[in-house]
């Protein structure tokens, strides 16, 4: 790429009806930040993607509503750049690129909530958001010439429907920081103490029943739990494991919580019900512990 500035306007936004496009430049190097209907506009509505594909790092997502990622096909075969974006957008964006045949030529890149990665000059933090979908962020860009905080969309919610009051990455996090031998404990007590929550029951609740009720939210919720979360530690202490055996473990486990959260907090099974964290604890962890570290 040039080290020679272009003419380009650094954070021009598409004007058209629909379009919601966001160009940061540095120099001769360029990110966009797409939508559902676009046209990539630099100084007029002359160009065209095609002219700046060699120079587009990546396109990054803020989320996931159809505005914002239904031309996704049709832009990447344009440009042909990675794509980054948050799990849940990550997993309907797939979808896109399945109807159009590309599924196994993009580069997908899933980036956890509140993540940081580098694209090219721009260091690029994801700021977590809410709005009427799951995982919306806002992009804190740096770059050598400066911040650039684009919000994309977001709504002030102080107690979002979907959407857990604490990030699972960080969750996750501290298991893997833990002792090797505290693995179940710690995330069954971590879970427990998340779910149980005023701010967390609610939103598990909306989760699992939709789960239960839409197969497009039940295969988000599976491959969310099976690959970030329990697919996460297992992978980080399988040693020398076969991947097929890493897998089962990871389902394993999701298997054991989730029917834990539907008997406990949907079904409402008595037993299960009245028992004390400590006591769920007690009898879970061992189990967890196996499935997960062996």
């Amino acid at each position: 790429m040039s080290d020679t500035p272009t003419p380009y306007k650094p954070g021009l936004i598409s004007r058209s009806r629909g379009a919601k496009l966001l160009i940061v430049c540095y120099l001769a190097v360029l990110m966009s930040i797409p939508a559902g209907f676009v046209f990539l506009l630099l100084h007029d509505r002359s160009h065209r993607a095609e002219e700046v594909a060699d120079e587009i790092e990546g396109i990054v997502l803020t989320h996931a509503h159809e505005d914002h990622i239904g031309a996704i096909g049709w832009l990447w075969e344009r440009i042909g750049a990675p794509i980054y974006a948050t799990p849940f957008t990550a997993f309907l964006v797939r979808e896109k690129l399945r109807e159009h045949g590309l599924l196994e030529q993009v580069e997908l890149t899933e980036i956890p909530l509140g993540g940081r990665f580098q694209l090219g000059p721009f260091d690029i933090e994801l700021v977590t958001l809410t709005h009427s979908v799951p995982e919306p962020s806002a992009l804190a860009i740096r770059t050598p010439l400066g911040l650039v905080l684009h919000t994309g969309d977001w709504k002030i919610d102080p107690d979002p429907i979907v959407g857990a009051p604490t990030d699972p990455s960080v969750l996750i996090g501290q298991v893997l920081k833990g002792p090797r031998e505290d693995v179940g404990e710690n995330i069954v007590r971590g879970f427990l103490a998340l779910w149980d929550s005023p701010e967390g029951q609610p939103r598990l609740l909306a989760i699992l029943r939709s789960a239960m009720t839409h197969e497009a939210a039940s295969r988000m919720l599976r491959e969310f739990l099976t690959r970030e979360v329990f697919g996460r530690v297992t992978r980080e202490f399988s040693g020398d494991l076969d991947p097929a055996d890493v897998e089962l473990r990871a389902g394993l486990a999701a298997g054991q919580m989730a029917g834990v959260a539907l008997m406990r907090y949907v079904v409402g099974v008595p037993a299960v019900v009245k028992a004390s964290q400590e006591d769920l604890v007690r009898c879970l962890a061992p189990t967890m512990q196996r499935y997960l570290v062996g």
